[in-house]
């Protein structure tokens, strides 16, 4: 039933998918992965108190689960209610430090809020504690987004000391750098990345 439910999910069919949930937790009301496909149904079909109680029911059977979370501060955040959105991701990073998605998801709330001493805080201590070259890219490229421009160059030169072979950062630092009409130092790292990967 969970797994017919997960498929009546993909093809978008909602009805079905809650009826096939509901005989799951019928079998097994301690499964909190069908919890929170229940509360992903729920938040599609415009049902937000009912997907929060799902995802409650999620982190209730176990609370060390980061999907459940990023699912109630994306309802958070289209409510309007930035506070509770950073407090979930606020959590998932206390289980799972520097994990991807609640990193770059808060990161982006606190730019969005304005709020820019704590995300420079969080970018600075990426940089200091991270040796994942390829987070530290990916939120690179985040910041340099939104247009955080300082915060992009000094993440990626990180990035490049962590891992000088890793050719993704010298693309992406050359089309930083390229924006910035720094050209020669954009084709110097094109260059290389050509070099690491012809």
């Amino acid at each position: 039933y969970a797994n017919l439910g997960v498929m009546d999910l993909d093809e978008k069919q909602y009805d079905s998918a809650i009826k096939n949930f509901q005989a799951a937790l019928a079998i097994n009301p301690s499964a909190p992965e069908v919890y929170n496909n229940l509360g992903l149904v729920y938040e599609y079909t415009g049902h937000p108190e009912q997907a929060i109680e799902a995802n409650k029911k999620v982190l209730s059977l176990n609370r060390f689960l980061l999907e459940p979370r990023l699912n109630l501060a994306r309802i958070a955040l289209a409510q309007g209610d930035l506070k509770t959105a950073v407090d979930l991701y606020s959590e998932n990073l206390k289980i799972a430090p520097y994990e991807r998605r609640s990193f770059e998801l808060l990161l982006t709330a606190l730019i969005d809020a304005g709020q820019l001493q704590e995300a420079q805080a969080m970018v600075q201590d990426l940089g200091v504690h991270s040796r994942d070259a390829v987070m530290i890219t990916e939120v690179a490229n985040l910041t340099a987004e939104k247009k955080m421009h300082v915060w992009a160059l000094d993440l990626y030169m990180q990035a490049l000391r962590i891992d000088p072979e890793y050719k993704d950062v010298y693309v992406q630092a050359g089309v930083l750098l390229a924006n910035l009409n720094q050209l020669d130092q954009a084709l110097q790292m094109w260059k290389r990345a050509i070099a690491l990967d012809p």
